[in-house]
């Protein structure tokens, strides 16, 4: 027997042990806390209310609140696009809480404000050119009006509005209308006229058919995606890309921002841990590092998730920066899109939250850990 035979063996089975650790330990690892940082972190995550995001569903502390959804509606703060193939312009939705009366009232001043409206160029007044009712039992408008005062009114811009169930929907896409004779000369060197109205409406109503209003916490059965204060009932005639954003904001953690966006079209072919060193040699460049990064197994899917840290500009706080990703490659209606991103990095001038890197790091873990599909939502 060679006398190198039973170390080649201690060898083997050194190696043996390693790779059965490697691909056995668990990841995330557990979050070694003080027994003041435990109570920390029990006491914001005492009690949970679930949120529907899109297709999803995902369990926060009650102490966070929506803040999309929360701007007057001429704020334009989109919290949602849907795109149709055969058109190049996305259509674009925001929602708001409101009266009845109020939106009544809202309708009133926003057609005197465009019937009132002056182009620059005489030629393409009126700068409303029609206001298109909604079909019967749907309460709202559509504005068919020019892109801007500056634009040719070729170029025009459907502004819709509906109201479901306490809450007022704008819905708003460009579109165009160049059969004016003006516009002669540009279609016969087209070889073809261009008005895409009819069809764009069309689309549209059926858009506005689907949507309704919903509470915060309201959990919704059918298929569809849940969008801030709104839901929208799936389509299934023709293919619909949608994109979806939440931001989620807690007065117990000021500074902290829970952000999730999730559509069915995305499809990157390199996922987030394979760009880890490009990630990493971009974070080096302004002092900030990885602080843990990993696959995950999220209530039967696939997860990888990237934890950063940085100094903060002005701050002697750090900036944290925590993603987490699923069916990042292969985005689609059964396999939507998930990103969840909790940041303090656009609040520089709010105080930074009493809990520190472990306790976040805790707090991520717990959150992320309860998204799921929506049951029905296929």
């Amino acid at each position: 027997m060679s006398k190198y035979k039973p170390l080649m063996l201690v060898v083997l089975l050194i190696i043996v042990i390693i790779t059965g650790w490697y691909f056995t330990r668990s990841y995330p690892p557990q979050s070694k806390l003080s027994s003041v940082e435990e109570i920390h972190v029990k006491a914001l995550l005492k009690e949970m209310k679930t949120h529907c995001v899109g297709r999803y569903l995902v369990d926060l502390p009650t102490s966070f609140t929506l803040s999309t959804g929360a701007e007057p509606l001429d704020k334009n703060q989109w919290i949602a696009n849907v795109k149709w193939p055969e058109r190049s312009y996305n259509t674009y939705i925001t929602s708001k809480r409101m009266y009845y009366p109020a939106f009544e009232q809202m309708l009133k001043r926003r057609e005197k404000e465009l019937s009132k409206t002056r182009t620059d160029n005489p030629a393409n007044m009126p700068f409303l050119k029609k206001i298109w009712p909604l079909p019967a039992g749907m309460n709202g408008v559509i504005f068919e009006r020019n892109l801007g005062i500056s634009a040719d009114d070729a170029i025009r811009t459907l502004e819709a509005y509906i109201y479901s169930e306490g809450v007022a929907m704008k819905i708003q896409k460009e579109s165009i209308n160049d059969l004016a004779p003006r516009y002669k000369k540009d279609r016969e060197r087209r070889g073809s006229e261009t008005n895409y109205i009819p069809g764009d409406l069309d689309k549209l109503s059926n858009l506005l058919s689907r949507l309704r209003g919903r509470e915060e916490d309201e959990i919704p059965r059918g298929a569809g995606s849940c969008i801030a204060n709104a839901f929208i009932a799936a389509q299934t005639s023709w293919r619909e890309e949608e994109d979806i954003a939440f931001v989620f904001s807690s007065e117990n953690l000021l500074g902290i921002n829970f952000v999730i966006d999730t559509d069915n079209s995305t499809r990157e072919e390199i996922s987030l841990l394979d760009r880890a060193d490009e990630i990493t040699k971009i974070l080096s460049e302004v002092d900030a590092k990885i602080i843990r990064k990993g696959r995950r197994e999220i209530n039967n899917m696939k997860a990888e998730e990237m934890l950063a840290s940085g100094p903060k500009w002005g701050s002697v706080n750090p900036v944290y920066i925590f993603n987490l990703f699923i069916n990042e490659t292969q985005g689609s209606n059964k396999t939507p899109y998930f990103n969840a991103i909790l940041t303090n990095e656009g609040n520089s001038d709010i105080p930074f939250t009493g809990y520190n890197q472990d306790e976040l790091m805790a707090m991520w873990d717990t959150i992320t850990q309860t998204v799921r599909m929506r049951p029905g939502t296929l």
